[in-house]
């Protein structure tokens, strides 16, 4: 499954003053004496840096206070929130995405396409990043993800997803979770390929898309290794792709009329390689982070 993080909740004192009855308005000056408090159930007014800020409570709870606390439920935000704490996390509106504090404002963190998309457990908010599109944002390097269209299996290069492997097979990129042994594996059936495609493993083969040429990964990506006049295919006993010569191919010249000239099939160099492959990821626990207590 998909990455968790912990919530860094704000969690305050209220230290009560004669300020304390008064209504703060967003840009006054400010001691810290009778914040945070909140202005509306959906906003909490802290102030930040000598300065009153308002931060937006979107979450199920909303803003809501105690004779020793004042608690902001964050953990639903919009891209632009005002935000206090760095690396806290939320899950966007329409739970598509996660958002992180970056410079006091919630920004987009990560893409969240998997079938759980954002969800908030507690203080825990997870993103099923499991499904993917080339360019998306991802915090993992060497994570992996299935392409949307389950044509390729994608990896995480330099925090963006990029293009591993064609999984043009009939079975695609598809998704395991193993709870029991905290990991994914993403399955790619790359039995069939288009020219110039990537691929991550040297000397594999692949059968083109209409099954007439095999290919073979070269430097990253699948080459014309031989035309298939007469088909190209995969055999699971000999665990090789095999190429079938046309009729007039196989038959000598005196022998082309024959019409009863059986095609044959023949293996193809270095072209040993099951028609799908196994891509893991393990499932990742929360960081080590800590519901921030006093402010």
């Amino acid at each position: 499954m998909a990455y968790s993080h912990l919530r860094l909740a704000l969690t305050t004192l209220v230290v009560f003053s004669a300020l304390a009855g008064c209504k703060p308005k967003v840009g006054d000056k400010c001691s810290g004496a009778g914040f945070p408090t909140c202005s509306a159930p959906g906003t909490a007014m802290i102030c930040d840096n000598g300065v009153v800020m308002a931060l937006p409570c979107r979450g199920p709870k909303a803003c809501t206070s105690s004779t020793t606390a004042v608690q902001c439920d964050n953990s639903v935000a919009e891209v632009g929130d005002a935000c206090d704490q760095p690396a806290d996390v939320a899950c966007a509106l329409d739970h598509k995405s996660v958002l992180e504090c970056q410079n006091k404002k919630f920004a987009l963190s990560e893409p969240c396409k998997g079938a759980r998309a954002c969800e908030v457990t507690g203080e825990l908010i997870s993103c099923d990043n499991d499904v993917a599109d080339v360019g998306d944002a991802c915090r993992t390097v060497g994570d992996y993800a299935c392409l949307s269209t389950k044509a390729m299996v994608l990896k995480c290069v330099d925090h963006k997803f990029q293009n591993s492997n064609s999984c043009r097979g009939k079975d695609g990129c598809r998704v395991f979770e193993l709870p029991e042994e905290k990991k994914t594996d993403f399955v790619c059936d790359d039995a069939l390929a288009e020219e110039h495609d990537p691929c991550d493993t040297e000397g594999e083969a692949a059968c083109s898309m209409d099954k007439t040429a095999i290919y073979v990964c070269k430097s990253q990506q699948f080459i014309k290794e031989h035309d298939c006049a007469g088909g190209c295919s995969f055999d699971p006993k000999g665990e090789k792709f095999t190429c079938t010569e046309s009729a007039a191919e196989k038959v000598s010249p005196v022998a082309k009329a024959t019409p009863t000239t059986q095609a044959a099939a023949k293996p193809v160099a270095a072209a040993k390689a099951p028609p799908a492959k196994v891509a893991t990821k393990a499932t990742k626990p929360p960081p080590p982070s800590a519901k921030k207590a006093g402010h």
